[in-house]
């Protein structure tokens, strides 16, 4: 046998020892088997209506499941829905053991309501004069759901003057889930009470042109009135115009007057007219024989007579808070002269200062100035100043003197 032959035999003898050395012991022998994954049970019951503007919470994302695990939820928790019925909210669980168990999708639906509006009862109150504070007669809505009134103005507020002024109120619910919040309004008529005169001074009257009579008060050696003229006539019965529009108020330069606020139903008879420095002046006369707009000479010889600049305002005012605006200091109304807070209007057409200031022309303009009268000014703190510079077109008081006898 050569050399070749006898390596191959050899080698197949060596290769059949290793097979049957090589051989697997029965007794280790394992069968692998396929793993087959379940379903998780989920357990989601359809959750309870919500309202319109309700977030989705723990009660709504509420599913559960007898294996631990991880829920998605879809819309998540925070989410608003929209408005409507059979809603469709989602869960996605993902379980710890994800060899034995699949990810599973599970929905349920839900109604999303209208939310309720509460029924708000609220009156129109009784009116009451200017200085009252609101109280409950006033701000006293009700709700047939329980919660909480918010008002504007607020309890212990003083309004001004007017009528059909608002009262307004936001009403939150208790339960926000399930009512709206609801915003109400009333009105209510504000008016100035009756004038406070000095009940120890002794009054006199006067009658203008019109027919409107007036009480009078004598101060010092001067008799004044003691309330603003109205008349709408000139002394020889001539109408003197009524100017309600601003543009056609900023564009007159002839006698003209006005009611502050355009009403004349709540300050004709209390606070008088407002006139312009042209009806004051104009030669027809705004005055009833006897009777004429006061110089400056004449206004300063009042104003003397009571103390001058510094201390006549308090002696002039009406000593009441119904009409003047709360201040630092209460008139004394010690001449009898009672001023009120008549307001002014400007030379726009813009009425103010109601409350706050009285503002009195006198007849005299500014050195000869054809645009600048000359009038004084009485403020709420008993301030009183000589404004001497002052567009004609203003709209403001007027006090008559009695002509020296």
């Amino acid at each position: 046998m050569d050399n070749y032959l006898r390596k191959a035999v050899y080698t197949v003898f060596f290769s059949v020892i290793i097979l049957v050395g090589c051989k697997k012991n029965d007794s280790t022998l394992e069968i692998e088997k396929e793993i087959i994954k379940q379903d998780p049970v989920v357990i989601w019951d359809k959750p309870n209506d919500i309202y319109f503007e309700t977030q989705l919470t723990d009660l709504q994302l509420n599913a559960e499941s007898e294996i631990s695990g991880l829920f998605y939820y879809t819309p998540p928790k925070g989410t608003y829905l929209r408005k409507g019925n059979n809603q469709t909210l989602q869960v996605t669980f993902v379980p710890d053991d994800k060899t034995h168990y699949n990810n599973i999708i599970y929905n349920v639906t839900i109604n999303v309501l209208e939310k309720m509006v509460p029924v708000i009862t609220w009156s129109k109150p009784e009116p009451f004069y200017y200085g009252t504070a609101l109280t409950e007669l006033q701000l006293n809505a009700t709700s047939d759901v329980d919660g909480k009134f918010e008002y504007e103005p607020a309890l212990g507020e003083v309004i001004y003057i007017g009528k059909n002024i608002n009262l307004t109120l936001k009403f939150i619910p208790n339960d926000l889930e399930k009512y709206v919040i609801v915003k109400d309004t009333t009105h209510i008529d504000v008016s100035f009470d009756k004038v406070l005169f000095n009940l120890d001074k002794d009054y006199g009257t006067m009658t203008d042109q019109e027919g409107n009579t007036y009480k009078t008060i004598t101060i010092g050696n001067q008799t004044w009135m003691a309330e603003n003229l109205r008349t709408t006539k000139y002394r020889n019965g001539d109408n003197i115009p009524i100017i309600e529009s601003k543009e056609d108020w900023i564009l007159t330069t002839s006698g003209a007057y006005c009611w502050m606020g355009n009403d004349e139903e709540t300050y004709k008879d209390l606070l008088g007219a407002l006139y312009n420095w042209y009806a004051v002046t104009d030669t027809r006369g705004i005055a009833p024989i006897g009777w004429h707009v006061p110089s400056m000479e004449e206004w300063n010889t009042l104003i003397s007579f009571l103390g001058g600049i510094d201390i006549a305002g308090n002696k002039l005012r009406e000593r009441s808070t119904s009409h003047w605006r709360v201040s630092e200091s209460e008139g004394t109304n010690e001449s009898g002269f009672t001023a009120l807070p008549c307001g002014s209007r400007d030379a726009g057409g813009s009425y103010g200062d109601v409350t706050h200031f009285a503002h009195f022309w006198s007849r005299d303009n500014y050195y000869g100035s054809n645009i600048d009268a000359r009038f004084y000014r009485l403020y709420n703190t008993g301030l009183l100043e000589d404004c001497y510079r002052n567009s004609n077109s203003n709209g403001k008081s007027v006090r008559l003197v009695k002509d020296s006898q």
